[in-house]
């Protein structure tokens, strides 16, 4: 019989059994390859079951498999009671007829008897019971066990909701009143809505659904469909009474309801137990998810106890969009821990949905009162009858649909869009597998690493790349072989690396490639494959990545290979040695199962696609922050003072940069504005001038105007430039980060501001990866259990403790010699008991106890030292001078030194603590004036001698270490001339550096901010109020204590984190201009503390720090023996800009002249109030003490300075980059302390 009808949407026709044979050709080709194989007969048998290929046609079995023929597996007749139960097929139709005489049927029906009864299959096992108290009644009630009832929706709605899906369902309630969304979070995390609803199941009219099936558990497909919806309901029967929990998992929204009233079949108790709602959550069966992220557990329900034997009504509401679809609803009995997918043989379904039948009567009772014997039968309904279950009516079975990848059954035009899957079934059955038509369809042209949270703080799913495969012609499983090339334009472009993504299939596993080639099996009847690229989450920043799949010929099949034959041995027999060879010729042979050809097809049009692989959203929450200071250019050929900073925020996908900056004080005019990359000289180490990378104008192209000032909000869209690509410019951005990768050499970018004096440059700032957080450490959960400290066994693992010995020492000191690390190592073992932790303290301890070794002193002593050798005080070498007044330089009997080496009682604010030399200065001006010609002078070098000197020898090597480790944040220079040539000065600076080593940073501000040498380097000394010399106050100093040596440019964590705003992801500024220009005024009027000049005065100068009257704008006295840069500065009040000042964080700096103890001046007291500020609370007591702790309050101090400065201390004495949770706790001990 050929079977032919028309397509109800085009009038084509739908041929399913072209050979009139009476088997679906489908099925044919499915287990044959062909409808010509010589075992494809409807009446062949060629698994040797019970069942011809006819009946496994109709019963959708397979006729190469013993084990899989359709049959009843279990049965019990008698006259009060029928069950019988069988394997099912998914999607087929099922009838239990009875017979007298095995040759009349009727169907069990309605008990009116004029509607037989329809049970759906699920592809498991279904159950039907009569029970002798139905038959008994005559009412004929059925139980059916083994499936749930599912309806879907296409509802074509890429971003719908459960509550889009409601109105789909019930147009006529735009605002449902019956799901109300109150509810509350039970005392387990489950949830439980606080008013009962009316049975949805009773409500009409609905919608029709485009399609109704049976489940066998209540897991729904995997990567299905897309833009649908679906309702579950039914029954659940528990086999055991128990306290039970219930949990949903599934790809967008989806809700459990349960009614559990008096009367639980009825759905009037009906209530949400659990539900998702947003639209990327879990991936299958993922139950604690949303507990898992701290998050309220609305995927919980709270616990209900449910009898054993007692049915339940419930309704299960999903609504999927794109991509992955899946949903399962699991229970746990008695907090077991043991949560499992609700199974069939606790689930009934709703009803018979083709009848609208509950199965509560049937005829079964009249059919059974017939003496004699009964016979049942479950009659099915074969893929060619027309009384098969056709749902969406496209002239395909519901169970054939269900078999073919691709074909929806709820869905007419599933396959092929614009063609009925009939017609597309009839074209493929009869196409030609070798002449498959292969294309790519790019479906999705971005992949993420990182896709981000949801509002609610839930972690999206994976965002993919992902292509179809699409497949126009058989019917056949086909393997199509591809390729993934990267990116076209590798210089526009980001090139990805094998481990940049994964090729897989939409349910996560993986397409292994051979060598470059991948391979991807379209299942029978498939019209798709799907590929994804994942992108993978790593620690590299990269431009967006492109990746090209591109499809290929399958390959040649290679003949097979034969082993050669060894002539020595004896031959194996080929046949069974009792067999005769004529016996096997005349038997017939068959061919066996069907098995696939190699894969033949056409590449068609288009044959490739391309795709994008991203880091992350664009979202701010992405954004990347590069902070850099201003500093004088490489290329600038004129000293500069100007300063400043910049900022360049880089959006998640790594395409577009935001660039703002502030600078001042240039030499002359701006002329242009840059970012270039570095380069790197030969040493490896020094970066130098380089190409540009962007021209900062004002339309963003090359060829607009340079914005000139101030940049703010500048858009920077990374291209390639000066022979860069893309990712090489990304590089650059993070080179010094070690997890990029990047090539040896390397070098940043920096912003720079050219000039009329400097052409090519006169300031630079190197570009430098900060991260950032709008979360504490602690609401972010960044700050981890303090790690334990590793034991090391002395005894067992020497070499061990030694490295660590070793590495103790080197970062405590200028470098460990043998001895010092036997010492220590001996302490350990034969002191500590082998806790090296505890010498570790003992030996700090110890270090802050010694003296402190003066680099001031030695100095002093290496200065006469040299005077002598150089012939200064020979009457043999020193009769240059013989014709001044005062005649040659005589050796002194008292040579002149400081009577104390112990400093650590100096007081910049009180002149008793200062200490001066015993001695006059043994030379006077004109003697050094006539010898430094034929004997020449010391001048800075021998406080080079020194410094170098105590590093490699002084005891006290911690001390020094620290201070020094000071002086690298602190900074002055001997580039400055006046720092080189007062160089007894800048050997005290060391050791007011050293001395404050153990001390209070507070303490340690407070001396560098009255420090002349500071003074001269950073332009405060003699900075005169507004009000005096009618220009503003010089602000290098004001801008420098709080951007170098306190608080930094932005606000931080204490992890290190740069604070950003919660609502704009904006970095916070921790001062502006404006308070940059109030803390000037603060820092005016200052100049030395003494103007002696004499070298009969060195060892007595006149010191006064209580509005000296000396002169204000005194130079600094003779460099040998002139006595002002060797004491710390001191307020003249005529010159100091009084009144209030306000600073950063709104702190008002308000005082008056009226001395207060340590402050004797309107200054001090301004200063007091910044230091205090900026650097801790410091009391006005002497000796000096400080508050126990640092303030929470923002205007009691600058919540900053502890993880600022702690920063820049690890990062000179430990690890140059400090993990957060590292400088976490550093900074709690200097908050703490």
């Amino acid at each position: 019989m050929l079977l032919i009808s028309l397509s109800p949407a085009t009038d084509a026709e739908v041929i399913l059994d072209a050979d009139a044979d009476g088997l679906l050709d489908a099925w044919e080709i499915q287990h044959f390859g062909s409808l010509s194989h010589p075992d494809g007969d409807p009446e062949d048998n060629p698994d040797a079951d019970a069942c011809n290929n006819l009946a496994e046609s109709e019963a959708g079995t397979d006729p190469n498999d013993r084990s899989d023929c359709f049959h009843i597996s279990s049965v019990v007749l008698d006259p009060l009671e029928l069950e019988v139960s069988w394997q099912t097929t998914h999607g087929k139709r099922y009838q239990i007829e009875l017979s007298d005489n095995l040759f009349s049927w009727a169907a069990i029906s309605t008990i009116a008897g004029n509607r037989p009864l329809n049970f759906f299959g699920t592809g498991g096992v279904l159950e039907v019971n009569f029970p002798r108290t139905g038959l008994d009644t005559t009412s004929g009630s059925a139980n059916v066990t083994g499936g749930v009832t599912r309806e879907i929706w296409y509802h074509g709605d890429a971003n719908g909701t459960i509550t889009h899906l409601r109105r789909h369902i019930n147009p006529s309630q735009p605002i449902d009143p019956v799901f109300p969304v109150e509810e509350e979070i039970g005392n387990e995390g489950g949830v439980q809505e606080l008013e009962p609803n009316p049975p949805t199941w009773k409500i009409r009219p609905e919608v029709k659904p485009d399609g109704v099936e049976w489940r066998s558990s209540l897991k729904g497909p995997s990567n299905y469909a897309d833009n649908y919806g679906s309702r579950w309901r039914g029954f659940i029967v528990p086999k055991q009474t128990a306290s039970y929990n219930f949990y949903i998992a599934g790809r967008h929204q989806c809700e459990f309801w349960l009614d559990t009233t008096d009367n639980p079949t009825d759905g009037v108790g009906l209530s949400r137990r659990c539900f998702l709602h947003d639209q990327n959550l879990t991936e299958e069966e993922d139950w604690d998810y949303l507990a898992s992220q701290g998050l309220p557990d609305t995927q919980k329900s709270l616990s209900v106890t449910l009898t054993a034997g007692r049915k339940y009504y419930f309704e299960i509401l999903h609504n999927h969009s794109a991509q992955w679809d899946h949903l399962a609803v699991g229970w746990e009995a008695d907090q077991s821990g043991t949560i499992s997918v609700l199974p069939g043989d606790c689930l009934r379904p709703l009803e018979d949905f083709l009848t609208t039948a509950d199965y509560t009567s049937s005829n079964l009772a009249t059919l059974l009162a017939n003496p004699g014997k009964k016979f049942v039968r479950i009659r099915t309904f074969g893929p060619l009858n027309p009384n098969t279950l056709d749902t969406d009516r496209d002239e395909v079975p519901d169970d054939v649909e269900n078999l073919l990848a691709g074909y929806l059954f709820f869905r007419p035009q599933s396959a092929l869009a614009g063609q009925s899957d009939g017609e597309t079934l009839t074209a493929a059955a009869a196409a030609i597998p070798d002449e498959d038509v292969m294309t790519v369809e790019v479906q999705d042209a971005l992949g993420r690493e990182d896709n981000g949270q949801t509002a609610a703080g839930i972690p999206r799913v994976k965002d993919v790349a992902r292509f179809y495969l699409n497949r126009s012609g058989s019917l056949v499983p086909k393997t199509v072989f591809f390729r993934i090339n990267g990116a076209s334009d590798p210089i526009a472009k980001g090139d990805p690396g094998p481990g940049d993504y994964v090729a897989e299939r939409p349910d996560g596993t993986a397409i292994i490639p051979s060598g470059i080639n991948y391979a991807l099996t379209i299942p029978f009847g498939g019209t798709r494959g799907v590929v994804e690229a994942r992108p993978v989450l790593d620690e590299i920043v990269e431009y967006p990545e492109e990746i090209n799949l591109v499809l290929i010929n399958p390959p040649t099949p290679q003949p097979p290979i034969f082993e050669p034959v060894d002539p020595t041995q004896p031959a194996e027999p080929q046949f069974p040695q009792n067999e005769p060879i004529q016996d096997l010729e005349q038997s017939p042979q068959r061919p066996g199962p069907y098995i696939p050809p190699p894969p033949t097809y056409v590449i068609g049009s288009p044959s490739q696609g391309a795709a994008d692989l991203h880091d992350a959203r664009d979202d701010a929450e992405y954004n990347k922050y590069y902070i850099a200071t201003f500093s004088k250019d490489d290329a600038a050929v004129t000293a500069t003072s100007a300063s400043g900073s910049t900022l360049l925020v880089l959006n998640g996908s790594n395409r577009v940069a935001t660039i703002n900056d502030f600078f001042e004080n240039l030499t002359s005019a701006q002329t242009n504005t840059h970012v270039h990359k570095a380069t790197l000289d030969p040493d490896g180490i020094t970066l130098r001038a380089g190409p540009i990378v962007e021209s900062i104008t004002d339309d963003g192209t090359e060829t607009g105007s340079p914005i000139l000032g101030p940049v703010s909000g500048y858009t920077y869209l990374i291209e390639p430039r000066g022979g860069l690509s893309v990712q090489e410019i990304i590089d650059s951005l993070e080179f010094d980060n070690p997890n990029q990768g990047s090539p040896t050499g390397t070098t940043p970018l920096y912003n720079n501001k050219h000039t009329v004096n400097n052409g090519a440059g006169e300031i630079w700032a190197i570009y430098q990866r900060r991260p950032a957080s709008e979360l504490s450490p602690e609401a972010d959960g960044r700050i981890p259990p303090t790690p334990p400290i590793e034991p090391i066994d002395p005894a067992t693992e020497p070499d061990k403790l030694r490295r660590d010995v070793s590495r103790f020492l080197t970062q405590a000191t200028f470098g460990p010699n043998e001895a010092d690390i036997e010492e220590l190592l001996y302490q350990i073992v034969n002191v500590h008991g082998g806790d090296r932790m505890a010498a570790y303290d003992a030996w700090i301890t110890a270090q802050w106890a010694l003296p402190q070794t003066l680099v001031r002193d030695l100095t002093h002593a290496l200065d006469m030292q040299e005077l002598t050798h150089r012939g200064y005080f020979d009457p043999a070498r020193n009769g240059a001078a013989s014709s001044l007044p005062e005649g040659v330089p005589v050796a002194p009997g008292d040579w002149p030194s400081w009577p104390s080496q112990d400093i650590s009682d100096f007081d910049s604010l009180q002149i008793g603590t200062w200490q001066s030399p015993d001695a006059d200065y043994p030379l006077t001006n004109t003697q050094i004036g006539a010898l430094q010609g034929p004997l020449g002078m010391h001048f800075q070098n021998n406080r080079r001698r020194a410094q170098w000197t105590l590093m490699a020898t002084a005891r006290d090597q911690l001390r020094q270490r620290v201070g020094f480790a000071l002086s690298e944040i602190l900074v002055i220079s001997v580039e400055n001339a006046t720092i080189a040539v007062y160089h007894i000065g800048a050997g005290r600076w060391i050791d007011m550096l050293a001395e404050n080593a153990d001390d209070h940073y507070r303490e340690v501000i407070e001396d560098v901010t009255y420090s002349p040498l500071m003074g001269k380097y950073l332009s405060h000394l003699q900075n005169t109020s507004e009000t005096v010399s009618g220009v503003p106050a010089d602000e290098n100093y004001a801008r420098e204590i709080k951007q170098l040596f306190t608080i930094g440019l932005f606000e931080l964590w204490d992890d290190g984190f740069i604070k950003l705003d919660p609502v704009q992801w904006n970095i916070i500024p921790t001062y502006d201009n404006a308070d940059i220009k109030e803390l000037a005024r603060v820092m005016t009027g200052m100049s030395f503390s003494t103007v002696s000049n004499s070298p009969d005065t060195w060892d007595a100068p006149v010191l006064d720090r209580t509005n000296p009257s000396f002169y204000y704008p005194y130079y600094g006295g003779y460099q040998y023996y002139g006595s002002s840069y060797n004491y710390p500065l001191a307020f003249y009040d005529a010159n100091h800009d009084t009144g209030d000042k306000i600073i950063a964080g709104g702190l008002v700096i308000s005082n008056d002249a009226t001395p207060d103890g340590r402050y004797t001046s309107e200054g001090d007291k301004d200063l007091r109030d910044v230091h205090n500020y900026l650097a801790g609370t410091q009391f006005n007591t002497t000796p000096k003490t400080f508050a126990s702790s640092w303030s929470s309050d923002p205007l009691v101090n600058h919540q900053n300075t502890p993880a600022f400065v702690s920063r820049r201390l690890i990062q000179r004495l430990v690890t140059s980059n400090p993990s957060g949770p590292y400088l976490y706790r550093v900074a709690q001990v200097w908050r703490d302390t």
